[in-house]
């Protein structure tokens, strides 16, 4: 992310993004899901 100019939001939404994809491979279906609602609410 430090090559493209983002906010410091976006930036914030795409963390929990990631930790989304992370939860969800791991099998943690609820906590990918509030990860993803978060970084659609930013």
């Amino acid at each position: 992310l430090r090559i493209i100019p983002t906010t410091s939001g976006e930036k914030r939404a795409f963390t929990y993004y990631r930790d989304g994809m992370l939860a969800q491979s791991e099998g943690n279906y609820a906590e990918a899901l509030q990860n993803y609602y978060e970084a659609t609410r930013l």
